[in-house]
């Protein structure tokens, strides 16, 4: 709820515009009051659940790195060797993040979550990205 609300405070000092023009702070302000609203929902939840004596779940680290490090990558390569190879490594990369599956399956996952984005961005949108790094 921190978080959400420190990002209304601070988008709200930017241009909020309308919706049809949005300004800078649009953004961060709707994603702010968004967050800091679901953070009070989950706290409501909680307050009103009944006391349960059931353990928490233990922490998976193995799922949250693996992901974290897919998009870090993602980030780091999208520049320099374009739009396939990046998705092909975030893909790659966040499927470790499990232990079930199928080599099969992580194929027809490379070719098919690859294919979506530059369909969309780079054929239905226009954008100009790079698609290879070369």
């Amino acid at each position: 709820m921190a978080l959400g609300a420190g990002a209304t405070v601070i988008g709200s000092s930017y241009r909020l515009g309308t919706l049809a023009a949005m300004g800078p702070g649009y953004f961060p302000v709707v994603l702010g009051i968004s967050i800091t609203a679901l953070g009070a929902l989950v706290a409501i939840r909680a307050a009103l659940r009944p006391d349960s004596s059931e353990p928490l779940e233990r922490l998976h680290l193995r799922p949250l790195l693996f992901v974290l490090a897919a998009v870090a990558v993602f980030g780091l390569l999208i520049q320099s060797y374009g739009l396939v190879a990046s998705v092909l490594a975030l893909v790659f990369l966040s499927r470790f993040s499990r232990s079930e599956g199928t080599w099969l399956e992580l194929a027809a996952m490379l070719v098919v979550l690859t294919a979506i984005p530059v369909g969309v961005f780079v054929y239905g949108l226009g954008l100009p990205l790079k698609l290879w790094f070369f």
